[in-house]
Order: C-alpha cells, then sequence, then structure tokens
C-alpha cells in the first residue's frame, strides 16, 4: 500500500464497469465524460480504448470505490498527456483526491517516463483547482471557450507539473510503483 488514505487499481471492465455506467447516467458528472461515444451497457470493453484508466479505492473500505482517473492523449513523442480525475461526491473533501492524484501522476512521471502531466480544469471547480495546486500544478495557459456544456461554451484552465517540479516536491514518493496489480 502506498500511502493510509486510497488505493489506485488498473480498470477491468468485469470487475469496473457498473460503477462508470452508474456515474455516467448520473448526470453529474457530464463535466468529466464529455462527448464520450455511447455509453450504454455494451460498451465496458471500449471504454479502456484510446487511454488508461484507474480505479480509486477508499483503504477504509476496500469494497468501495470512490472515483476514477483517465490518462489520455497521450503524445509519447512529446512525452506528455492529459489527467482528469474523478471523485464521488459523497468523498470530495476528504483529501482522497489530492492523495490519488500524486500516486497517479507519480506512475505518470516516474514509471511510464512521462516528462509532463496536463490537467484541464473547469474555472467554476474550486475542488479541482485546489487539487491540481496542492499536487504541485501550475496554471499554463486559459483557453478560452475551450468545452462545450450547458448550451454554451466555456473556458478551462490548462494546468502541468513536469517530472522535475514532481520530484522536487516528493522526492519519498518515487521508490515505490503506487499502482497495485499494474500490467
Amino acid at each position: 500500500m502506498f500511502n493510509d488514505k486510497v488505493r489506485i487499481i488498473p480498470y477491468e471492465a468485469e470487475t469496473h464497469w457498473a460503477y462508470i455506467y452508474q456515474w455516467y447516467h448520473s448526470g453529474k458528472y457530464d463535466h468529466f465524460f464529455g462527448n464520450m461515444p455511447s455509453m450504454d451497457a455494451n460498451a465496458a470493453s471500449t471504454f479502456n480504448k484510446g487511454g488508461v484508466n484507474y480505479i480509486i479505492i477508499d483503504v477504509n473500505d476496500v469494497s468501495k470505490i470512490v472515483g476514477m482517473a483517465s490518462i489520455n492523449m497521450i503524445e509519447e513523442r512529446h512525452r506528455n498527456c492529459h489527467l482528469g480525475t474523478l471523485i464521488d461526491e459523497s468523498y470530495q473533501g476528504k483529501k482522497i483526491g489530492t492523495e490519488a492524484t500524486i500516486m497517479i501522476v507519480n506512475r505518470i512521471l516516474n514509471y511510464d517516463n512521462m516528462f509532463k502531466v496536463i490537467a484541464r480544469v473547469d474555472p467554476k471547480n474550486l475542488g479541482s483547482q485546489k487539487v491540481t495546486a496542492a499536487v504541485g500544478f501550475e496554471q499554463e495557459s486559459i483557453l478560452k471557450q475551450d468545452v462545450y456544456y450547458d448550451g454554451e461554451f466555456h473556458d478551462v484552465i490548462r494546468m502541468k507539473i513536469t517530472k522535475g517540479m514532481f520530484n522536487k516536491k516528493y522526492k519519498s514518493r518515487r521508490k515505490k510503483d503506487p499502482v497495485e496489480g499494474h500490467k
């Protein structure tokens, strides 16, 4: 175990799809899922295509999935990718998102050999802004009218953290792969 708050495990369609399906159809997390293709009950096996998804589990209740993280827009040549995290509403504000993001960024930068992780944050989502700042992300730019939801275009804050920035802040976290059972 990497810390005392959360565990990170790879997404497996057979085990985790029901949670993803439930979140998608709740309507609460439309910003996270964006313009995903059909999310019907048969989409479980294709959900992981084009990116890498992890499941976040609360250590205090090992059977409870409390969130997920999606790594996408992976650019191997330039060694960067985009990261999105989603924490169930009932677990927000408990530092689970911060710990999970630290663990996943550690995985991306120190074990998957990426140089930079990018997070796109909704300016209205103060929780996401707090998490990315606490992890060590810095604002890179504001993307004007970049996403469309609720019938209009909205700005997005583009945040970044590089391998050097992360390793300077979290020297002791590099020793162990934070993802359990990673293949």
